[in-house]
């Protein structure tokens, strides 16, 4: 659609639909009254709309096709010609959607009856519609802290993972430049060369440095808290990644994901957000692309696992090391009044120990009772 002469049949079209789109969505012109009325009578019996509810089409696809307009013209603004329409938006929700409801089904167990079961109404029988897998492996909290087994759905926690992989995977250009310093850049003067190349995340030379050149500059607190970024980004990406193997791997879930269907249901959906250019459009479903080919995932993460292990050994150190050389434990009234900075150095350090926790698995307590019973 990019930068179509004026006169293409295409924008011609995109110009007719746009004005007949405005038209139906006119809430006060008799005459889109009357043309909504006569969309209703062309609808089969069992699918009939009332007249009002073409008023609602009319404005969605009224801001799709403007959209779709704009990606027509010479604008300079769309040269990538791909936009976040309505529709591109709405899709991606869906495939998101789609995605979640299926990791639920393979992975947690039947939710409650909404209803208060009783002998005349006893609450259905649904274990069918899901997979054994809550039966085989359960999630704990590691070291009795709260952590996002706290809910018991393997989905969600799945869900987290593979969003923090994802990012960590779109960041490993990034990680990788801030291990492999650039010669030209060990002259820099924001950049230090790092002392370790296979564990360092924290290279700026604020980082290096720490609090005893006086008050951290708002500059600096920047420098400081994109390499906390970046050391966080790695640290949870190999942290679900070792989560995700270890449920991948434990004893019958294989099993019970070929039970259940597979994940062919998934997969065709999720490789909708590659074929379709949605994964710039919809950042916060983008990580369900992963799920395009589970079995090519798989063999990925296994291979990667020694190097997240790594990973997360580097990333950890360098937090640790940022930690003392910002004396984090150490601050009082008065040296927060004279560096403010470090408290939101600390305030961050303390959020990320916190927030990447993954569970541990284990056999599920009725399991475990069932074969003391026997």
């Amino acid at each position: 659609l990019h930068a179509l002469p004026p006169s293409s049949p295409a924008t011609l079209a995109l110009s007719s639909l746009l004005t007949f789109t405005r038209t139906l969505s006119d809430r006060q012109s008799a005459f889109a009254n009357q043309l909504r009325s006569n969309l209703a009578l062309t609808l089969p019996k069992h699918a009939k709309w009332p007249a009002n509810r073409f008023l609602g089409a009319g404005r969605f696809y009224e801001k799709e096709l403007s959209v779709a307009v704009q990606m027509a013209s010479a604008d300079e603004n769309f040269n990538d010609g791909i936009l976040p329409s309505p529709l591109r938006i709405r899709l991606g929700e869906l495939i998101g959607a789609t995605c979640r409801y299926h990791l639920r089904r393979l992975f947690n167990p039947v939710p409650p009856s909404y209803t208060t079961p009783s002998k005349k109404h006893p609450a259905p029988d649904n274990s069918a519609c899901r997979s054994k897998i809550h039966e085989i492996v359960a999630m704990e909290a590691p070291n009795g802290r709260d952590s996002a087994a706290a809910d018991g759905s393997i989905s969600s926690v799945l869900n987290s993972a593979l969003s923090h992989v994802y990012e960590a995977r779109r960041a490993q250009g990034t990680i990788e430049d801030s291990r492999k310093r650039e010669p030209s850049d060990l002259n820099s003067s924001t950049l230090l060369p790092p002392t370790n190349p296979d564990a360092s995340f924290c290279v700026s030379a604020v980082s290096q440095r720490g609090a005893e050149n006086g008050p951290l500059s708002d500059d600096d607190l920047e420098d400081v808290l994109s390499d906390i970024e970046l050391a966080h980004v790695a640290l949870a990406g190999a942290k679900a990644a070792q989560f995700i193997c270890n449920l991948m791997k434990w004893p019958g879930v294989v099993g019970a994901v070929s039970d259940s269907g597979g994940w062919a249901c998934i997969e065709n959906v999720a490789c909708l957000i590659n074929e379709v250019d949605l994964e710039e459009v919809i950042p916060d479903e983008a990580h369900f692309l992963l799920l395009s080919d589970v079995a090519a995932l798989m063999k990925e993460l296994n291979s990667d696992l020694p190097a997240a292990i790594k990973s997360e050994a580097a990333a950890t150190r360098c937090l640790n090391d940022l930690w003392r050389k910002f004396k984090c434990g150490k601050q009082s009234a008065a040296s927060l009044r004279r560096n403010p900075n470090l408290g939101v150095i600390r305030t961050i350090l303390v959020e990320g120990n916190t927030k990447f926790i993954y569970p541990t698995l284990a056999v599920p307590e009725d399991s475990e009772d069932e074969e003391e019973e026997e």
